[in-house]
Protein backbone atom coordinates (compact mmCIF):
# COMPACT_ATOMS: atom_id res chain seq x y z
CA UNK A 1 0.00 0.00 0.00
CA UNK A 2 1.48 3.66 -0.58
CA UNK A 3 0.20 7.00 0.28
CA UNK A 4 -1.46 7.15 -3.20
CA UNK A 5 -3.29 4.47 -2.49
CA UNK A 6 -4.52 5.23 0.57
CA UNK A 7 -5.83 8.12 -0.36
CA UNK A 8 -7.55 6.23 -3.30
CA UNK A 9 -9.13 3.98 -0.46
CA UNK A 10 -10.59 7.01 0.68
CA UNK A 11 -12.08 7.96 -2.55
CA UNK A 12 -13.75 5.66 -3.66
CA UNK A 13 -14.85 4.78 -0.36
CA UNK A 14 -16.16 7.91 0.57
CA UNK A 15 -18.03 8.30 -3.11
CA UNK A 16 -19.55 4.77 -2.64
CA UNK A 17 -21.59 6.00 0.56
CA UNK A 18 -22.36 9.34 -0.33
CA UNK A 19 -25.82 8.23 0.77
CA UNK A 20 -24.97 7.91 3.98
CA UNK A 21 -22.32 10.79 4.99
CA UNK A 22 -24.17 13.14 2.70
CA UNK A 23 -21.40 14.88 1.49
CA UNK A 24 -20.86 15.75 -2.07
CA UNK A 25 -18.00 14.89 -4.68
CA UNK A 26 -16.54 18.75 -4.02
CA UNK A 27 -15.89 18.04 -0.83
CA UNK A 28 -14.24 14.56 -1.52
CA UNK A 29 -11.94 15.79 -3.88
CA UNK A 30 -11.37 19.83 -1.53
CA UNK A 31 -10.18 16.59 1.01
CA UNK A 32 -7.94 14.96 -1.62
CA UNK A 33 -6.65 18.82 -2.53
CA UNK A 34 -7.94 18.14 -6.17
CA UNK A 35 -8.55 21.31 -7.97
CA UNK A 36 -10.84 21.87 -10.65
CA UNK A 37 -10.47 19.85 -14.01
CA UNK A 38 -11.47 23.14 -15.94
CA UNK A 39 -8.76 25.16 -16.67
CA UNK A 40 -10.49 28.53 -17.79
CA UNK A 41 -13.21 28.00 -14.32
CA UNK A 42 -9.49 27.20 -11.81
CA UNK A 43 -7.80 30.50 -13.31
CA UNK A 44 -10.53 32.42 -12.07
CA UNK A 45 -11.52 30.56 -8.80
CA UNK A 46 -9.20 30.80 -6.69
CA UNK A 47 -10.75 28.96 -3.84
CA UNK A 48 -9.44 29.35 -0.21
CA UNK A 49 -7.92 26.35 1.26
CA UNK A 50 -10.63 27.09 3.97
CA UNK A 51 -13.52 26.51 1.56
CA UNK A 52 -15.65 23.47 2.66
CA UNK A 53 -13.62 23.43 5.97
CA UNK A 54 -16.48 22.51 7.97
CA UNK A 55 -18.00 19.68 5.97
CA UNK A 56 -14.42 18.36 5.36
CA UNK A 57 -13.88 17.95 9.46
CA UNK A 58 -17.41 15.86 9.50
CA UNK A 59 -15.89 14.24 6.81
CA UNK A 60 -13.31 13.13 7.91
CA UNK A 61 -15.00 12.19 11.36
CA UNK A 62 -17.28 9.84 9.29
CA UNK A 63 -13.84 8.53 7.64
CA UNK A 64 -12.65 7.60 11.01
CA UNK A 65 -15.72 5.83 12.61
CA UNK A 66 -16.03 3.89 9.17
CA UNK A 67 -12.20 2.73 9.74
CA UNK A 68 -13.35 2.00 12.92
CA UNK A 69 -16.34 -0.42 12.27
Amino acid sequence: MTPHGFRAVFSTTAHEHIKEHGFHTAIIESCLAHTDTNKVRSAYNRESKMKYFEEKRELIEWWEKWLAN
